[in-house]
């Protein structure tokens, strides 16, 4: 018998316990994974005494020694283990490589009594490792979590709430804020960050530490890509493959209807958001020439931080008074860009892959002609009905807008500006509340019927697969078509030489009519807290700009009361996770209905 047949043969006959090792093992190393992160998060976030600086030293090797250990038996589990992609092999025993690298390189004897073992470089490499040790415990788990019996939506609703609890909690650590922040404020200013709102309760540039503007960059970032890229990411990564049920989660995520390519357009979307926001951080840095920072350091978090609230859809920003701050006001060429950013990331991703497709082709073509003299045949996808329907619903909202805040703002909000800035004013005004929600006026100044625009510029809000928030263009668009058609007596709506089918325009229809209850809902609410105060008109503002995650307020979200905030704050993470997402995710009906009811009409 050769040896291979007698290793065979030992492994079929001990495989279930071997496979419950595995289990026990990955257990074992996500639950003490989730405590040295909690420890990391208090070491990072408390200003700790003289005295722990010996204590934690020690803790961090005990964990590392404990890893290596035990890490040590899993890999070897894991390679006698079939059921094992050799993927998630590999990457076990490159974290037990590094691992065992941080505790060689760096030993206890020398620098266990010292604060010389907290070294800031020794710091950034030792809590990378601890943070990839941690993603990949977590994602292993969720791929079987995910596995459970209930509705995708849900984990959608389930995964942004985690986020916004996380990121409170952050919020809270007390090296976030200069002088503290309360609970309600923290809860708001999290939920504001995920959701991509922006709203804000304190001046997030003043009262926060770089720690602080840490926190929210991350959270800007996870909710401008959806943390179930992420998740999906991770659990690509480090198992064999995706489940069908989290390819469903996915492409509910994504809004893509075939599954097969949910992967693909994942990484697509983290490639495409990395290289924009990449781009921008250059345009910024090199438009902001001419600002007072303190150091190279601090003007490139200044442009990483800019660039990535921008095209996220956010408007958070690091000068005091937001984009109303003298130096931010007066900079035009800022505010273009700034304009580009979040048009880019509201468009939508699958706007996005088309035309970074035709750019790459064409480069690719030049390329080939100049260095090979040889012609490429041009392979340019055909725009389909959804992306065709984005880009005139988007480009027939920003022309009217333009058109309706000139003729109102141009010599009222805008009449101290040069030409130039007046142009610059107006096309960043009329699409701002479509997206971040920055404002480069006066609020108060404004005339009624440029508030009245604001409202319905927010309501409609980006284009679905955006970062953005809103009812969508394409939700906007559909509704329209469909009174047209009523009106002209057609039984369908037609676009572009496609029928809608009805269950589209069901969903329009059933998303407007909610975001209005909603809406209405929370007008009612704040306006009992507030109202006398506050008035009926700032009130109603402010519900939609929470509610559509926009971030504009005329008065100042500060000047409400803490029960208005809890509100605002349910209206900002209802509208993010979007009210009829939020309905079926708990109401979700798994049988398929086999019932035909008789047809009847309705009287109207």
């Amino acid at each position: 018998m050769r040896s291979t047949d007698w290793i065979n043969k030992w492994i079929d006959k001990y495989f279930p316990w071997i496979k419950i090792g595995t289990i026990v093992i990955d257990r074992i190393i996500l639950f003490s994974a989730i405590i040295f992160i909690l420890l990391i998060v208090y070491d990072l976030g408390f200003g700790l005494e003289a005295q722990y600086h010996k204590v934690l030293p020690s803790i961090y090797f005990s964990y590392i020694k404990f890893y290596v250990m035990i890490s040590g038996i899993r890999v070897i589990l894991n390679f006698i283990n079939k059921e094992k992609s050799k993927k998630e092999k590999w990457i076990e025993l490159l974290l037990l490589i590094l691992f065992s690298v941080v505790l060689v390189f760096y030993s206890p004897k020398t620098t266990l009594s010292s604060t010389d073992f907290l070294h800031p470089h020794f710091r950034i490499f030792t809590f990378l490792i601890f943070f990839m040790s941690f993603f990949h415990a977590v994602s292993k788990n969720i791929a079987n979590f995910y596995n459970r019996d209930f509705s995708p939506t849900f984990f959608l609703v389930f995964t942004y709430f985690i986020l916004s609890s996380l990121g409170t909690i952050a919020i809270l650590l007390p090296r976030s804020t200069k002088e503290g922040i309360g609970f309600i404020d923290a809860l708001f200013t999290a939920v504001s960050a995920v959701s991509l709102s922006g709203a804000s309760v304190v001046d997030t540039a003043v009262e926060f530490t770089r720690f602080g503007h840490m926190v929210l960059l991350i959270l800007m970032q996870l909710g401008g890509l959806g943390i179930m890229a992420f998740a999906g990411l991770f659990g690509k990564m480090f198992t064999a493959n995706v489940s069908f049920k989290n390819r469903i989660i996915l492409s509910n995520a994504f809004l893509n209807d075939r599954m097969g390519e949910v992967m693909n357009i994942m990484y697509k979307i983290l490639f495409i958001t990395f290289l924009v926001e990449a781009s921008g951080t250059i345009g910024v840095y090199f438009t902001t020439l001419d600002y007072p920072f303190a150091d190279l350091e601090d003007r490139l978090f200044f442009c990483i931080y800019y660039s990535v609230s921008s095209f996220s859809n956010t408007g958070f920003t690091l000068t005091e008074g937001g984009m109303m701050d003298p130096y931010m006001e007066s900079n035009y060429s800022l505010q273009l860009l700034t304009s580009f950013l979040f048009i880019i990331g509201g468009i939508g991703f699958s706007v996005i892959f088309i035309y970074y497709a035709r750019t790459k082709n064409r480069i690719i073509a030049i390329l080939m002609k100049i260095f090979k003299n040889k012609r490429m045949e041009r392979t340019d996808r055909v725009l389909n009905v959804n992306v065709r329907l984005i880009l005139w619903t988007t480009s027939i909202i920003i022309i009217v807008s333009i058109i309706a805040f000139a003729a109102f703002e141009w010599e009222n909000s805008l009449g101290h500006r040069n030409l130039w800035g007046k142009i610059v004013g107006v096309f960043y005004s009329a699409t701002a509340p479509r997206g971040t929600g920055g404002n480069v006026v006066e609020m108060t100044n404004l005339t009624h019927p440029t508030i009245m625009l604001f409202m319905l510029l927010m309501w409609i809000g980006a284009s679905p697969g955006g970062t953005g928030g809103g009812l969508r263009t394409t939700t906007f668009a559909v509704a329209l078509l469909n009174i047209w058609s009523v009106i002209k007596g057609r039984s369908s709506t037609v676009i572009f030489g496609r029928e809608i089918e009805q269950k589209s325009i069901r969903r329009a229809y059933a998303t407007i009519s909610l975001s209005i209850i909603m809406m209405g809902f929370f007008t009612f609410l704040i306006f009992s807290f507030d109202g006398e105060n506050l008035g009926l008109q700032n009130v109603v503002f402010e519900v939609f700009s929470s509610f559509n995650n926009i971030g504009m307020s005329l008065v100042g979200t500060e000047q409400y009361t803490p029960e208005s905030k809890i509100l605002l704050t349910c209206a900002m993470f209802i509208g993010r996770v979007n009210i009829l997402t939020l309905f079926t995710a708990f109401m979700y009906k798994k049988e398929i209905e086999l019932i035909k009811y008789p047809n009847q009409d309705i009287i109207f």
